[in-house]
Formats: C-alpha cells, sequence, structure tokens
C-alpha cells in the first residue's frame, strides 16, 4: 500500500498486488477524505479477497456496476452501443443476435450485480444442449468482453 502524490497536489491511496501473474494496482480512496485506517482496512480486505482467490478490481468492477438499473441487458447493450464503431457490422449484428437470442431472454433482467456464474453456466448449457457449441464458447466471451466492457480505461489504469 502507497500514497500516490500527483504534480497538482492530489493524494490517493493505492495497492499494488499480483493476481494471475500480473501487477495490478487498486485504489483505495482519496486522501484526506479517506484516513489512513480506512485505507489500511480497505487493503486487508483487498488481501482477504486475494487469499480467497478473488480479484478485487475484478469484485470492484461488479460493485460498481451493479445498481438495480444496471441490468445484464443495459450493460450488454451500452457495451455494443460504445464499441459499434470499432468493429465491422457484421461482427456486431452477430454479437447482438446471439444476445437476444441466448442471453436476453434468460439472464438479460438480472442485475449485474446479482447475476452469478451458475446463472451464466445454465445459459450456456441451454445453448450447448442444442448442439451449438461453437456457439456457446463465443457467448461465454461475449458475456465476459460485455461485463468487462463496462469499466472505462480511466477506471481500468486507476484500478477502480
Amino acid at each position: 500500500m502507497y500514497l500516490l502524490v500527483n504534480p497538482n497536489g492530489s493524494k490517493y491511496f493505492r495497492l499494488k498486488y499480483r493476481f494471475g501473474g500480473k501487477e495490478k494496482v487498486l485504489a483505495l480512496g482519496v486522501y484526506p477524505e479517506t484516513s489512513l485506517k480506512q485505507a489500511r482496512d480497505k487493503r486487508d480486505a483487498a488481501r482477504k479477497q486475494l487469499a480467497d482467490g478473488i480479484d478485487p478490481s475484478i469484485t470492484r468492477k461488479i460493485e460498481k456496476a451493479g445498481s438495480i438499473e444496471n441490468s445484464f441487458k443495459a450493460i450488454a447493450e451500452d457495451f455494443l452501443l460504445t464499441k459499434q464503431n470499432e468493429w465491422s457490422a457484421s461482427h456486431h449484428r452477430h454479437m447482438k443476435e446471439c444476445f437476444e437470442r441466448d442471453v436476453y431472454p434468460w439472464i438479460g433482467n438480472r442485475p449485474l450485480k446479482e447475476l452469478s456464474a451458475v446463472e451464466v453456466l445454465t445459459t450456456l448449457r441451454r445453448i450447448t444442449a442444442r448442439g451449438a457449441i461453437e456457439t456457446a464458447a463465443r457467448t461465454k466471451q461475449f458475456i465476459g468482453q460485455a461485463i468487462l466492457g463496462t469499466v472505462s480505461p480511466q477506471d481500468a489504469q486507476k484500478g477502480t
């Protein structure tokens, strides 16, 4: 844990850690709004998550996107809209159709914060049950991209 002091005088508590072989940084708060004791408590909570095999930055992203208005469908639609200019029209259409056909009917209205891995797995098993194994694999990737794509590049850099 350290205190990042920017040239403009702003101060941020940060925690540097490794997860999955990659070095990451987690924002713990802004000084003086966040006291040293609060930053240490957040650090301890993050260390406990790491000990349990959970990436604290992913947990933070899910919590940040977890309000009731943030259903999986709303998050995925926003993700598709943001990436529309980066992808070819056919790829964008394919992802949208995949979500509409295979994902939204089952988990589209679920708040992202409450969405569990079991629900995603059940959705993917419905796809494989009809013999579309490759579609299930791609859908799994699409779901992951949509969930992780809800975080802005600035937040990803900051570790929040």
